[in-house]
């Protein structure tokens, strides 16, 4: 199940965008439980020496990066209780506007409408889903071992607080069950330390909201996203930039994004003896079709994604596309 861990999360990146950039939270609210359930498949090919998708062992830190290709089932849901009033909502599961940035853990939320598209929620994210790394991604000759990685966090958003504009707030922790990585090199104990990824996080974004007319919505979004590992080497900031636009007719939606974001680290990585600086390029293309067949209450959808990161130091670039389908189906 590890072993198709990271893959999957991409694929449930995906699925879940269509929904996160065209949803409007609160028009359509009705007392009781509602949710929604989400049978997919995708085609994923990554190039990368940090993936666990790919278990063969590496013979150096700079040679050519590990390739895989794998097809990839998913299967996940969300579920909503409307109060009485249909102002308060509470939820479980995942969500759809943290999953397009690729947090896919379980939340517990509470939910506050204030009008017809308002609202202001607040979620624990409890880490009960972890993602899958490396202990010592940097180990050479022989197999490397995969431990877990656990996100425990509380956030915050409110939306369309004044007009167009949404904001949100996150803290949270990042552990790594076994944690080990430069182990195996012939480091110093303080040059080893500045390894550690265990990590407190801390986000802040804003995003709008913009009709365009004729069926086009533009959502533009800028965020900040605060890496404080234990090890300074693995400490840093993240600024990105996201430019989506939908087009909707009848039943047809086309759905096309583009994000870039640039990652400055604090200090210099022992093992490369450089300072990295990364910058990550993701382009969607997404095809949505209401009520196939004349189901009611399910949607078809198709992807294409293509993801790129360059870095200083090579070691960490990485590349992946996806090609998948699926059907969501709403209760």
């Amino acid at each position: 199940m590890n072993k198709i861990k990271q893959s999957a999360l991409l694929v449930l990146t995906l699925f879940f965008y269509p929904a996160c950039l065209i949803a409007q939270p609160g028009a359509d609210r009705e007392h009781g439980i509602s949710g929604d359930a989400l049978f997919g498949i995708g085609y994923i090919n990554s190039d990368s020496f940090l993936s666990t998708a790919n278990e063969d062992p590496i013979s150096d830190l700079q040679g050519d990066r590990p390739s895989g290709t794998k097809v990839i089932p998913t299967i996940i849901g969300r579920v909503t209780y409307t109060f009485e009033d249909t102002n308060q909502q509470i939820y479980l599961g995942i969500n759809r506007q943290k999953a397009v940035r690729g947090s896919f853990a379980p939340e517990l939320g509470y939910r506050v409408h204030t009008g017809q598209y308002q609202f202001f929620e607040v979620a624990l994210l409890p880490g009960i889903q972890p993602s899958g790394v490396w202990e010592d991604p940097y180990l050479t000759g022989e197999k490397r071992r995969e431990t877990d990685r656990h996100l425990t966090a509380i956030r915050a958003r409110a939306e369309h607080i004044w007009g167009p504009l949404s904001l949100e707030v996150a803290y949270g922790d990042s552990k790594i069950d076994q944690e080990e990585s430069g182990v195996y090199e012939n480091l110093l104990p303080d040059e080893r330390a500045a390894l550690d990824r265990n990590a407190s996080v801390r986000y802040l974004g804003a995003d709008l909201t913009i009709p365009l007319g004729r069926g086009f919505i533009l959502r533009p979004s800028l965020f900040n996203f605060r890496n404080d590992a234990e090890g300074e080497a693995m400490s840093f900031d993240t600024y990105g930039a996201e430019l989506g636009l939908v087009y909707r007719s009848g039943r047809h939606t086309i759905i096309g994004a583009y994000s870039y974001e640039q990652l400055d680290y604090d200090a210099v990585n022992p093992i490369f003896a450089s300072e990295r600086e990364d910058n990550l390029n993701n382009l969607f293309a997404i095809y949505s079709f209401a009520e196939p067949f004349g189901f009611e209450n399910t949607t078809l959808t198709l992807i294409l994604s293509d993801r790129a990161r360059d870095s200083d130091i090579s070691f960490y670039e990485e590349e992946s596309f996806l090609f998948g389908g699926g059907i969501r189906f709403i209760f």
